[in-house]
């Protein structure tokens, strides 16, 4: 081992392996970054703009007697769990495991209030279904599933 001029141990590189992103997850993340991205910020607009929806809404829609505080909550956590969507593609994107489980969440939260609103369409909440069920397809490309055992497996040191 020698040294350069500025200090540095001169070191051949570590040999660390590198795990690639399948082409078939890249398009899939980047059709569900345009989704949540633009879901988000349209939920972000309904929070600055929910007086006026809510006046709307009630104006005509003749059973529909929303308050500001409901249309708040709803355009707040549309944001919210759309974000963490967001950002589970994110972080899928560079393969992390922690994304799969933020994109699970936010998808599954989604999918059980529009399963419990009536006026949902089915067909939006089967989208978050097959969403979350086509990222898991691609589950052993960012979990590395032998790491997750060894680390189970292996006696603490004292």
């Amino acid at each position: 081992m020698t040294v350069k001029e500025d200090h540095t141990p001169d070191r051949a590189p570590e040999s660390v392996p590198v795990r690639t992103r399948p082409l078939v997850l890249t398009l899939l993340c980047l059709i569900s970054f345009v989704y949540f991205g633009l879901l988000s910020l349209l939920f972000m607009a309904g929070l600055f703009n929910s007086a006026w929806i809510t006046s709307v809404t009630n104006q005509y829609l003749s059973p529909a007697d929303l308050t500001k505080v409901q249309t708040l909550f709803f355009f707040g956590a549309g944001f919210i769990l759309h974000g963490f969507g967001f950002t589970g593609v994110l972080l899928i994107w560079n393969l992390r495991r922690k994304g799969y489980y933020f994109l699970g969440i936010s998808c599954l939260l989604i999918a059980t209030y529009q399963l419990l609103n009536p006026l949902t369409a089915i067909s939006s909440t089967a989208t978050y279904i097959i969403l979350l069920l086509l990222f898991g397809l691609f589950s052993s490309a960012f979990i590395d599933f032998a790491d997750i055992f060894r680390s189970r497996l292996t006696m603490p040191e004292f």
